[in-house]
């Protein structure tokens, strides 16, 4: 699964064809705004710069999924991690059937129910709320090593902002395509724990519920890392999640989505939903991925090629 997923066409893109791509269904301000965060020229840290770029992608077919945090969502690059997030759903269709209810039921009992950000989450199908849409984060930081002492291997050559996540984080999917990371994560109360990302690391959380914070580290195992355009050694991972509140999401600082009452019966409808069901979920076989991608490809064929079939004129007999 983790070859079938690695050997996607758009990590493949040749330097030329990577800086030719563009936000182009944005207008100004927004479109060199967008253009900024998808591609963040160098980051500094500690005096070690890091390149890094994040593509925005929509899999469910939700107006409201259809951006991040002010970003426009593109047409899946990743298509097979995006066939990977279809098989997971559809392969465990009764579960997140369950999760739906329950988020029903606790927000039909609230006195807010009819404000629009309720009725998005009573309204919506399981498939357009759940893992709706996906940030891949492609981060070059010098990985590769030729040798490594034992204390230069537990070097820190990029530490990510440590954060916990908005609403769009609980439900929160990660896959590791790419990388040599540990992720820091810290819960209230109890002392900072390390978890491991290599390639293939999938986890599922309710990451409002914790700080956590990517540390990239080196390695002398060049599999752990991917060439992308002009960047070598790149660290490249998925992170799917979800829109639950399109309207009032309150993504700046520490503040909670309105209303306060749906936010918390969501996130606590989740935790409890995760605690029950998360180690009897279901991965998808290869085959199932393979076929769900297949249907992918053939749709976004009939799409690209729609608009030249209308601008195409019948010819005179």
């Amino acid at each position: 699964m983790l070859r079938f997923l690695q050997d996607e066409e758009f990590l493949k893109l040749g330097s030329e064809e990577l800086h030719q791509l563009e936000l182009d269904t944005f207008t100004e301000p927004l479109k060199s705004a967008n253009r900024a965060w998808q591609c963040r020229p160098a980051l500094q840290k500690d005096g070690i710069q890091a390149k890094k770029m994040l593509i925005s992608e929509a899999y469910a077919a939700c107006p409201a999924s259809e951006s991040v945090n002010g970003l426009k969502l593109q047409q899946a690059k990743l298509q097979r991690t995006h066939a990977w997030r279809n098989s997971f759903m559809s392969g465990n269709k009764l579960d997140f059937d369950v999760l739906k209810n329950r988020i029903d039921k606790r927000v039909k009992s609230l006195p807010c129910k009819q404000h629009k950000n309720c009725a998005h989450l009573l309204e919506s199908t399981a498939d357009n709320l759940f893992l709706s849409g996906a940030m891949t984060f492609i981060a070059q930081t010098d990985g590769l090593q030729e040798t490594l002492s034992e204390e230069e291997s537990a070097r820190v050559l990029l530490a990510e902002d440590g954060h916990t996540d908005g609403a769009r984080g609980m439900l929160h999917c990660g896959i590791s395509h790419y990388t040599c990371r540990m992720l820091r994560c810290t819960f209230s109360g109890h002392l900072p724990v390390g978890v491991e990302q290599k390639p293939g690391s999938l986890w599922l959380t309710n990451s409002t519920s914790f700080q956590h914070q990517a540390l990239h580290l080196p390695s002398t195992d060049e599999s752990r890392f991917c060439a992308f355009g002009e960047f070598a050694a790149c660290s490249i991972s998925t992170m799917i999640r979800n829109c639950f509140f399109p309207s009032a999401r309150s993504v700046i600082g520490n503040r909670t989505p309105a209303p306060q009452e749906a936010f918390h019966a969501v996130t606590d409808t989740i935790t409890t939903w995760l605690i029950e069901y998360g180690a009897s979920l279901q991965l998808p076989t290869l085959e199932a991925v393979q076929e769900e991608h297949s249907r992918l490809v053939r749709r976004t064929s009939a799409v690209e090629a729609a608009p030249a079939a209308k601008r195409r004129k019948p010819k005179n007999n």
